[in-house]
């Protein structure tokens, strides 16, 4: 389950970025270009309640938003790779399951870390 854009209503390819710069009112997310430039305009972050107080709030859920949607294909393949590793009833010996064990670890570390900040929070 790749980044397939090509069909009707789909989504803007990955990777996004955030611009929370400071010439910014509101964070913008944006696709990034093959030359690595910001590209097309997915959304602006904001919150008609408090429009002028809540700048922090708006760049962190903007960062969330694209580090979710930029983590989700990784965060699939090792969920489908991790459910082709685990398949129930398979009868494994200590050293067979052992090796499932790391391979399901290696999976999923390289797709949380993809998910998470270098802090490790969400």
């Amino acid at each position: 389950m790749a980044n397939d854009t090509s069909g009707e209503g789909a989504h803007t390819p990955t990777p996004w970025q955030c611009d929370c710069g400071p010439y910014a009112r509101q964070p913008r997310i944006y696709s990034v270009s093959l030359n690595n430039r910001l590209y097309k305009l997915i959304a602006e972050v904001g919150n008609a309640e408090a429009p002028l107080t809540a700048q922090d709030e708006w760049e962190a859920n903007a960062a969330f938003i694209v580090r979710a949607c930029n983590s989700h294909d990784a965060l699939v393949a090792a969920l489908t790779q991790v459910q082709a590793l685990s398949k129930p009833g398979q009868q494994l010996d200590i050293h067979g399951a052992i090796d499932v064990i790391c391979e399901i670890w290696n999976v999923a570390s390289a797709a949380l870390s993809k998910a998470t900040d270098e802090t490790g929070r969400e």
